[in-house]
């Protein structure tokens, strides 16, 4: 449509079609956030889960997906139970890509609740371990959470690892992102 208009306007065409056409009304996904009891059902089931953290780090703060991805240990000071975030992590032309936050309001920092505060504790205590077994192989990305060989997790491994969780805690499917509506 921008096309043509730019087209009509240096009069390589004479008129832009595309203002006659109605585009299709593409639906809404519904929200179906998990409940209270749901949300503890799967952060207790989730426990010996690699990710454990990760989806509680979610529930407890509303962050997107790939916000927490993004996350850095920099990021993230334990001590004083808060979190800022600076990065999102996506997929471009192939490449894991540090990009700035969605938009300017995005840029935050969120005071964290204890539960979150726990769990990460034990996922950088988990991390170190980690570490020490990949040793050569470990690749200090700096990132909160990664494979366990310290590259970024990307959001396919994650949304799989999150239908299993919600599987084997005997919840029904949810997309990634009702997380963030159940923390709401």
């Amino acid at each position: 449509r921008r096309g043509l208009r730019i087209a009509e306007e240096w009069g390589l065409v004479s008129r832009n079609v595309a203002r006659l056409v109605r585009p299709p009304r593409v639906p809404k996904h519904e929200i179906t956030p998990l409940t209270p009891e749901q949300a503890g059902v799967l952060m207790r089931s989730s426990v010996e889960d690699r990710l454990h953290a990760f989806y509680v780090t979610a529930l407890g703060t509303g962050l997107r997906q790939g916000e927490l991805l993004g996350l850095r240990w920099d990021d993230v000071d334990i001590d004083r139970a808060r979190l800022t975030v600076r990065h999102t992590l996506q997929r471009v032309h192939g490449d894991l890509v540090l990009l700035e936050p969605k938009t300017e309001r995005s840029r935050r920092t969120i005071a964290l609740p204890e539960v979150v505060v726990s769990a990460l504790r034990a996922h950088r205590t988990r991390q170190k371990m980690e570490r020490l077994v990949a040793r050569p192989r470990w690749v200090d990305s700096g990132h909160v959470f990664t494979t366990s060989r310290g590259t970024p997790l990307d959001a396919a491994t994650v949304t799989r690892s999150f239908q299993g969780a919600l599987a084997n805690a005997g919840l029904p499917h949810r997309r990634f992102h009702d997380l963030r509506h159940s923390a709401a």
